[in-house]
């Protein structure tokens, strides 16, 4: 471990690392030059790590406590407290960040409706159309719109098929 964790026994200045290290996890980093020193920054990469296998249940309680079994259990119980708290957060980052390695993660959705009054060969035709557009990002954080339109057949397939998935989800 290095000698700047070891010698951090403020209970503020802790969780001001602690919380400088979920934003992290939550790719809401600060750069290094908002005045982080290179002591900061390596303790906050290495409780980066922590946290993670924390939360992914690669190490439990005990465990990341023993990283930390220089600081009085209150502190330790301290760091554990304030990751819990934001548990669900980091899990939910997590569980994406790992889903988006293999395939785009579905960020958001939109959708509008259209008639089609005929075309060029069909002057009678009438139509609905709905256009969906599926905003996604990949692991390297990169925004990508995947957009395709349904006949009201199509769509009826579509929602039927995400309504099944729900059902096997819950």
């Amino acid at each position: 471990m290095h000698d700047f964790v070891l010698h951090i026994n403020n209970k503020s200045e802790i969780l001001k690392i602690l919380n400088l290290t979920i934003n992290r996890i939550l790719n809401r980093r600060q750069s290094k030059s908002d005045g982080q020193s290179e002591d900061i920054e390596f303790t906050v990469k290495y409780m980066e790590n922590l946290c993670r296998q924390y939360c992914l249940q690669e190490i439990n309680e005990n465990d990341f406590k023993l990283h930390f079994s220089h600081l009085s259990s209150e502190l330790q119980n301290c760091l554990v407290d304030t990751i819990n708290s934001r548990r669900n957060e980091i899990e939910h980052y997590l569980i994406s960040e790992i889903n988006s390695r293999e395939n785009p993660v579905l960020e958001s959705f939109d959708w509008d409706v259209k008639w089609i009054f005929g075309n060029s060969q069909i002057s009678s035709l009438k139509q609905q159309i709905a256009t969906i557009v599926l905003n996604c990002y990949n692991s390297k954080q990169q925004e990508k719109q995947i957009i395709f339109e349904l006949n009201e057949e199509k769509l009826d397939k579509l929602i039927n098929v995400v309504e099944k998935s729900i059902i096997e989800l819950e």
